[in-house]
């Protein structure tokens, strides 16, 4: 097997805190695998206008999900993720956030949409709610692309459904930011497959938009469509905060559809004016 191979247990890192900058620093990358990662990892580029060299190219490593209990998706990447990454690729930084301004990713899974916002230049802190995921593979891939990366990426555990008080959130999500004084994007990439999931995910984003600290606050996100009206539902029940666009669709391989593919659809989500 490659060097990247690694059928590693390890207790859960002593220092969830640590950002991108502190975990390259003196640590080799298998240190912060819990899991097994697969393979060389997979070469990844986008088109980038923005960007010296014109495109964002990165390495990303998926985790096996024989390594990560409890999580068969979390650390795979999925094709929304990377039309997502795509399309926040071809508009670069200053079209997707203010000056000054950070990004924050829901459900990151691999990492993909984080790190290619933060090749791009953007402060992102990168959530997850499984630990194993978070400090296993996207904590390898974000040590893994520190050399692409022009502005911190910072890992922690969110779980939407927790009943974390508006301080902690608040603390949560703009703490760690160095650079930026809060996020005035939220991205997220299939997000939307099951009722829980779109329940708790409502409610988070009902409280970011009273929480937020910049005028500017917008939310994108990508899925693969699997229930369109649950799928649709989802938005109608914001509208009294966000006015949402489809902004973009593609049709992607789908194995589990009868025809073989289905839409990757992306929404853009702004707050209505009060």
């Amino acid at each position: 097997g490659s060097m990247f191979e690694l059928h590693v247990q390890r207790p859960l890192s002593p220092r969830p805190h640590a950002t991108s900058g502190e975990m390259s620093a003196g640590t080799d990358l298998d240190a912060w695998l819990l899991g097994a990662v697969k393979s060389e990892g997979q070469l990844m580029r986008f088109p980038a206008p923005s960007v010296p060299g014109g495109e964002v190219c990165l390495r990303l490593f998926q985790g096996d999900p024989a390594q990560l209990p409890g999580s068969d998706s979390g650390g795979v990447l999925w094709e929304a993720a990377e039309v997502l990454a795509r399309w926040l690729c071809e508009r670069g930084r200053s079209e997707l956030l203010p000056h000054g301004a950070a990004a924050l990713e829901l459900g990151c899974g691999c990492g993909l949409v984080a790190l290619a916002l933060a090749a791009l230049g953007a402060e992102v802190v990168a959530t997850d709610g499984q630990p194993r995921v978070v400090y296993g593979v996207a904590a390898a891939n974000v040590a893994a692309n520190r050399g692409a990366l022009r502005a911190l990426v910072h890992l922690r555990v969110l779980r939407w459904g927790d009943e974390a008080d508006d301080a902690m959130l608040r603390e949560m999500v703009i703490g760690p930011l160095v650079a930026s004084a809060g996020p005035s994007l939220v991205v997220g990439a299939d997000l939307l497959y099951d009722p829980e999931g779109r329940a708790g995910l409502a409610v988070l984003f009902r409280r970011l938009a009273v929480l937020r600290v910049l005028d500017e606050f917008k939310v994108i996100l990508a899925w693969q469509v699997r229930h369109r009206a649950a799928e649709d539902a989802f938005f109608s029940g914001l509208t009294d905060v966000f006015e949402s666009r489809e902004v973009h669709a593609e049709a992607v391989l789908d194995l589990f559809s009868d025809s073989g593919a289905s839409p990757v659809i992306i929404v853009e989500m702004t707050l209505r004016s009060s």
